[in-house]
């Protein structure tokens, strides 16, 4: 009897205990829940207010600001338009008769010989390197000789020193193997390569000249650095 008593009463007991327990966690998650919508809430609320304040802002600021900032934007693209003008008449052939154009003239006409088709410079007594050979040919009038044909290298043969290199305008320095012709900007379209050429021997060879060791000129790709005779050509007359 007393036994069964005490199952009952811990019974009961336990039975408060987890009510309690169960209420006092519903209350406590609800809580929780609770703070944290009020707080998810809070920000949306300051978030429009800001963009409430942004907009009174341009209102405030009415349609006479805008055609404002248009206006100056109008004049700077006046100005830009004005300045590529007075550029592109800056880069603009000059005109027959200009002093500049005669000068030029009187330079290539002075420098440069008629070699079949084309007018050629050859230099066959200072040495350059490729690239004091390509300023040199610019001071002249020209550009570094670009050999489109046969035809054009028959023609300069006869002007030739034996046993000798010169330079002309293909250099792979941009790309190795893409072989291209500076005075053109493309890449070079005709080749007369020497045996076993061009191989680019201790990856360093990214300049080509035309040369005469094996009797018949042919090309050759070689250091950019070493000194060279060198051919240049120009289109003016």
């Amino acid at each position: 009897m007393e036994y069964t008593v005490f199952l009952l009463l811990l019974s009961i007991s336990f039975g408060c205990s987890c009510s309690i327990s169960t209420s006092f966690l519903e209350d406590e998650q609800l809580s929780q829940c609770g703070q944290y919508c009020f707080s998810a809430v809070q920000t949306c609320l300051s978030q429009l207010e800001n963009t409430l304040k942004r907009v009174e802002l341009c209102e405030a600021a009415g349609p006479s600001d805008i055609l404002g900032r248009i206006a100056q934007l109008e004049e700077i693209g006046r100005n830009t338009q004005a300045e590529l003008l007075q550029l592109k008449q800056q880069m603009s052939p000059a005109p027959p008769g200009n002093t500049l154009s005669t000068e030029i003239g009187e330079k290539i006409k002075r420098n440069f010989q008629k070699l079949g088709s084309k007018l050629f410079y050859i230099e066959s007594t200072d040495r350059k390197t490729w690239h004091g050979a390509l300023q040199r040919c610019y001071d002249l009038g020209g550009h570094l000789a670009s050999f489109q044909s046969q035809e054009d290298i028959d023609a300069i043969d006869g002007k030739l020193k034996e046993y000798s290199g010169y330079w002309i305008d293909v250099t792979d320095q941009y790309k190795e193997g893409a072989f291209v012709s500076v005075s053109t900007g493309l890449n070079a379209t005709f080749f007369k390569w020497g045996p076993d050429e061009p191989n680019n021997a201790g990856d360093g060879e990214h300049c080509v000249e035309l040369h005469t060791f094996e009797g018949a000129p042919v090309m050759n790709d070689i250091l950019c650095s070493h000194r060279k005779f060198f051919i240049c050509e120009s289109s003016l007359i």
